[in-house]
């Protein structure tokens, strides 16, 4: 018996059109999947100037200028606190509650962050890849100088990177990836600083 006439064109237009549409379907489905593992992929950046009532737009305006380049990619999130500099590449607020200040440092990959003790204390006991920038009194940015010495115990214990200037947050965000953050003994940064400095005094 010979089929109707036209009767096998649509057959094969049939069967050509399930095809089509179980492949699109899989085309949609890898799609899909790649977009997801693309978002898992993004980097995400955590700043943090801390809770000292003075600005550190230094730091904020540095990281500003990095993101908007493309030289620190991601994700950008940060901390402002009393900061008066407001971003143009990522968005920021001036505090957190502890919860939700704990689990940005968590969950980012990059931590840069002023050298206050509480939040090297942190990244230091989550493991953290952090970069210390300290606030300096001639900027305005603190009373003394004194983060300046808990950047050396940062350095000397290989907790994170150092940069002493804005200028040099660059360059510690290229050695990152190369950078595995030292385990040190669980303690705060004030023991820890005065362990260095009677070591380094000979006190």
């Amino acid at each position: 018996m010979k089929p109707e006439k036209g009767e096998g064109k649509k057959n094969r237009i049939s069967i050509t059109g399930a095809k089509a549409a179980a492949i699109l379907r899989q085309e949609l489905v890898n799609a899909k999947g790649e977009n997801n593992a693309q978002r898992e992929a993004v980097q995400k950046v955590f700043v943090s100037v801390g809770t000292h009532p003075q600005q550190f737009d230094r730091l904020l305006r540095e990281v500003d200028r990095l993101a908007g380049t493309g030289k620190l990619s991601g994700r950008v999130f940060a901390q402002s606190g009393v900061s008066t500099y407001m971003p143009k590449n990522y968005q920021c607020t001036p505090f957190l509650p502890i919860s939700e200040f704990n689990e940005r440092i968590r969950e980012c990959d990059i931590f840069i962050t002023h050298a206050g003790e509480g939040n090297i204390g942190i990244a230091k006991n989550m493991g953290k890849k952090m970069i210390c920038v300290p606030r300096k009194k001639e900027y305005g940015e603190h009373t003394n100088d004194h983060q300046l010495e808990i950047c050396d115990v940062v350095s000397h214990t290989g907790m994170g990177l150092v940069a002493l200037s804005s200028a040099e947050i660059e360059d510690r965000l290229c050695e990152l990836p190369d950078f595995n953050p030292a385990k040190v003994p669980r303690g705060n940064i004030c023991d820890l600083l005065s362990d260095y400095v009677k070591r380094e005094l000979g006190w």
